[in-house]
């Protein structure tokens, strides 16, 4: 019961978390984390939308994503992620849509 009421009162944080962000005019998406990486703030995630990539960066709560950009061209897609995280954040690459997996970039290889 107790964790019922911790897992209540953390999604009403969230959800009003969202509320602000929306308020503010940020963009921003849920991420489903079925086996992915413990993700830390400020990591970079490439995901295939459609015809382009997204590049979102995960905000404090591990889960919410703050949409950054877009590319039609995975590569181009890659190597603005690895600019964007610099040498403090991890690139994530979604590979495929309901997959839930993540694969980590070695942006030393993507960007020169």
């Amino acid at each position: 019961m107790v964790r019922e009421r911790s897992s209540d009162a953390i999604g009403e944080r969230a959800l009003r978390a969202l509320r602000d962000l929306r308020r503010e005019g940020r963009h921003i998406a849920v991420a489903r984390r079925l086996t992915g990486p413990d993700f830390r703030e400020g990591d970079i995630i490439v995901m295939a939308v459609a015809k382009h990539y997204a590049i979102g960066r995960m905000t404090t709560d591990g889960v919410t994503q703050e949409h950054l950009a877009s590319e039609k061209d995975l590569a181009a897609a890659l190597a603005r992620a690895c600019t964007l995280a610099g040498a403090l954040h991890r690139v994530f690459l979604y590979k495929m849509a309901g997959s839930g997996t993540f694969e980590r970039v070695n942006c030393h290889a993507v960007v020169p």
